[in-house]
């Protein structure tokens, strides 16, 4: 029997202030909200089984990213249209009917964005004008960045059978992490909290895929040349967590 349980948590609004180098567009919308399935802490203990398809996915959200069934490489999500990026680090579309453990999504709406012309920017640097952005510590953010990138380090991992072992093991021992040098694409992810540790990893999670949507993965580092960011403020978090009883 499947037991579904979801959580739905509400943040207050804030107040959004601006330094003087940063432009931003207001637009909060009040049913702006974040869908979750799956605690990151289930799935890092080795929960890999599909249990919501693509086709439900695509409902709660146009933006985001995850993984797939049996933890089959990287998931991620860019205006509404979904990939599977397999340990190879090609891009392939998903079909509706293929289905995830563990996803995060939202139709994303710019709140505030900010240019980006002198690069290069490390990674390391560019989370650091992020955290400029990120003025509210409790709320959630979806953050996109578009542009061109004098580096970027990404990784995937592949099917896993039964038993499964915990991510850390798996990502030790068989992840494959590729360089792509001179490419344009789009960073996609998001900015949690430091309360919401279990529920989600704290801090920035990003995944990565080339504007052509031919390759990608999990970000590990990056050297981002120019490009535009932009953020989304969520304050509504749908958690849906569904166990095989």
């Amino acid at each position: 029997m499947m037991m579904v349980l979801v959580i739905v948590l509400i943040l207050s609004n804030c107040s959004v202030h601006t330094g003087n180098k940063v432009a931003l567009e207001q637009n909060l919308g009040e049913n702006e909200a974040l869908f979750q399935i799956s605690s990151f802490n289930v799935f890092f203990e080795g929960n890999y089984d599909g249990n919501m398809t693509l086709s439900e996915l695509e409902k709660q959200g146009d933006f985001g990213l995850g993984a797939m069934d049996q933890l089959d490489g990287e998931l991620i999500g860019l205006e509404g249209e979904f990939y599977q990026i397999k340990l190879d680090g090609h891009a392939y579309p998903v079909s509706s009917q293929m289905t995830t453990p563990y996803a995060i999504v939202t139709f994303f709406e710019t709140d505030e964005s900010l240019a980006i012309e002198k690069g290069p920017v490390k990674y390391s640097t560019l989370k650091k004008s992020l955290d400029n952005l990120i003025l509210n510590k409790t709320h959630f953010y979806a953050i996109r960045i578009d542009g061109e990138f004098e580096s970027v380090k990404i990784r995937s991992v592949p099917a896993q059978k039964k038993p499964y072992r915990r991510l850390t093991k798996i990502v030790k021992r068989e992840q494959k992490i590729q360089e792509i040098e001179g490419v344009k694409g789009t960073m996609v992810g998001f900015w949690f909290p430091r309360y919401i540790c279990g529920i989600n990893i704290p801090g920035y999670h990003f995944h990565f895929i080339t504007e052509d949507r031919k390759r990608g993965g999990h970000l590990l580092d990056c050297r981002l040349m120019r490009g535009e960011v932009r953020i989304d403020h969520i304050s509504r978090l749908r958690l849906e967590l569904q166990a095989v009883d």
